[in-house]
C-alpha cells in the first residue's frame, strides 16, 4: 500500500501546478487530514506536511507580488512580523545559521510550510462559492480517514502507519491513530474538521446527512485518540463558539461558563486535574487502571528546568534544535531509557519557545496569535458565526499547542483561518456596499 500512498501524494503535489486555486485550498486540506504521515522515499523535504506547501509556494511564485497585494494589510504585517522572529531566531541558531542548506531549510519548514500557508488560503478562497467547492473533497477525506480510524480501533493496530513503517503507539490505553504518526494529531485535525463542518452547515454547503455523518466521524476521533487534552481543548471551544453565537438562556449560560472555569482549574490546581483525569479515565482507558500521561507537577519542572537552561540566554533563548539536538530528544525518541527527563517531551509551545528562542522569541509568537484574534473580531459585526467559528480554532489550538505542543496544529488553522479571514472580508464588502 505504501507504494500507492506515494503516487497519490506525488500527484497531489504535481496537481498544484495544474488545477484552480480553490481546487489548492481543498488539496492542501486534505493533505493535511491523509497525507502528513507519508514521505515520498529520495525526496528533500517529502513528507506530506512539508512537500505539498512547498509545491503549491512553488507553483504560485511568479505571482508572488499579486499574492502581497491581496492580502490584507493585516496579514502582511504578519507575515512581515514572522519573518523577522525567523531571521532573529536564525541568528541566534548555531545549527541552522552554519551553512546554506541549513539555512533554507529552516527558513522552509518554518514559514514555507508553516506560517506562510495563512497567505496561500486567504489568496486561494475569495468567498463562500470558493470554499464550497472544497467541502466534498473535504468530507471524502473524513470518511477515508475515519475508516482507518475504525480499522484501528478494531484491531488495535495502526495499519496505515504500519505499511509506512510507522510503530503503533503503545502505552497505558488504546491511542487511535487513523493516518497520522501520532494520536494526539488525529485527534487534533478531528476538532479543526469539527469547526469546518459547523462552519459549512451554517452556509448550507453540507446537507443534513453529511453534517450528522462529519459530527459523528470528528467526535469519534476525538474520544478515541486517547487523549485527555484532545478531550478538553474541543469541549472548551465548542463551549466558547456556542456562548457567542448562540441565543441561550441565563441557566444553559452558568452551566457553561461553569464548565470553562473547571477546565481552567484543571490546567491551574492539580487537585482538580487529578479528580477529571479519573473521571475521564472512563472514556480513555480501555484497562480499568487510573490514566497515564502528563500532570501539571511536569510541566511545572519542566519550566523550571527551561528556566534554569536560559539564565544566561534569556532574550533569545538557546537557539532551534537544542533540544532535539544539544538535551539529545531525537536519540530519546529512539531509546526512552536516555535522555534528560525533566524536559520529556517538552510539552507546549510557549515552554519549547522559551527554551529555543527565548522572551523575545515568545513575544513574537504572542504578538502574532493576538493580531489573528483581532484580525476575526473586527469583522464580528458582519458574519459573527464565521467570526467565531475561526476564533474558537484558534482557541482550540492555543489550548492544544500549550497542552501537547504544535505537533501538526498550525498548518490546518492557518489554512482555515485564511480562508475564513478572506470570507469575512468579502461579507463585509457585501454588507457595506447594501
Amino acid at each position: 500500500m505504501n507504494y500507492l500512498l506515494y503516487c497519490l501524494l506525488a500527484i497531489l503535489c504535481l496537481s498544484m501546478f495544474f488545477v484552480k486555486r480553490e481546487t489548492k485550498f481543498a488539496f492542501l486540506f486534505v493533505n493535511y487530514i491523509c497525507f502528513t504521515a507519508v514521505t515520498l522515499p529520495g525526496v528533500p523535504f517529502g513528507n506530506g506536511e512539508y512537500i505539498t506547501p512547498i509545491c503549491f509556494f512553488i507553483s504560485e511564485i511568479r505571482n508572488i507580488k499579486t499574492i502581497y497585494q491581496s492580502l490584507s494589510s493585516r496579514i502582511r504585517k504578519m507575515m512581515v512580523l514572522m519573518i523577522a522572529a525567523s531571521i532573529v531566531c536564525l541568528i541566534h541558531s548555531p545549527h541552522f545559521n552554519d551553512s546554506l542548506f541549513n539555512i533554507t531549510r529552516f527558513f522552509i519548514s518554518e514559514l514555507v510550510s508553516k506560517y506562510f500557508v495563512i497567505a496561500y488560503a486567504f489568496f486561494c478562497i475569495k468567498d463562500n462559492k470558493d470554499i464550497c467547492k472544497s467541502v466534498n473533497f473535504v468530507f471524502r477525506a473524513l470518511i477515508v480517514l475515519t475508516f482507518f480510524a475504525l480499522l484501528n480501533f478494531i484491531t488495535n493496530q495502526a495499519l496505515f502507519v504500519n505499511s509506512l513503517g510507522i510503530d503503533t503507539v503503545g502505552g497505558d490505553r488504546l491511542r487511535v491513530q487513523a493516518m497520522f504518526a501520532n494520536a494526539f494529531c488525529y485527534g487534533y485535525i478531528c476538532i479543526v474538521l469539527l469547526f469546518f463542518t459547523i462552519f459549512a452547515r451554517n452556509k448550507n454547503m453540507l446537507t443534513k446527512r453529511k453534517y450528522i455523518i462529519s459530527l459523528l466521524c470528528c467526535i469519534f476521533g476525538m474520544v478515541t485518540c486517547g487523549s485527555r487534552t484532545v478531550l478538553i481543548t474541543g469541549f472548551v471551544s465548542f463551549i466558547f463558539y456556542l456562548i457567542f453565537t448562540q441565543k441561550l438562556n441565563k441557566k444553559i449560560y452558568s452551566v457553561l461558563i461553569i464548565a470553562v472555569l473547571l477546565t481552567v482549574s484543571y490546567n491551574f490546581i492539580p487537585s482538580v486535574q487529578k479528580r477529571i483525569d479519573q473521571t475521564l479515565s472512563v472514556f480513555t482507558d480501555t484497562t480499568g487502571s487510573q490514566v497515564g500521561g502528563s500532570n501539571l507537577e511536569m510541566r511545572q519542572t519542566q519550566y523550571l528546568t527551561t528556566m534554569l537552561y536560559i539564565k544566561d540566554k534569556p532574550l533569545f533563548g538557546r537557539g532551534e534544535g537544542f533540544f532535539n539536538i544539544d538535551l539529545g530528544w531525537n536519540n530519546v525518541k529512539e531509546d526512552k531509557s536516555i535522555g534528560y527527563t525533566e524536559l520529556a517531551g517538552l510539552e507546549g509551545v510557549i515552554m519549547s519557545l522559551l527554551l529555543q528562542r527565548g522572551f523575545v522569541g515568545v513575544l513574537f509568537y504572542l504578538v502574532f496569535y493576538i493580531m489573528l484574534f483581532g484580525a476575526f473580531l473586527k469583522y464580528r459585526l458582519y458574519d459573527k458565526n464565521t467570526c467565531f467559528t475561526g476564533i474558537s480554532l484558534l482557541v482550540a489550538y492555543l489550548l492544544f499547542s500549550n497542552s501537547n505542543g504544535e505537533l501538526l496544529s498550525v498548518g490546518p488553522t492557518l489554512l482555515i483561518s485564511g480562508a475564513l479571514l478572506h470570507i469575512l472580508k468579502t461579507e463585509k464588502q457585501k454588507y457595506l456596499t447594501i
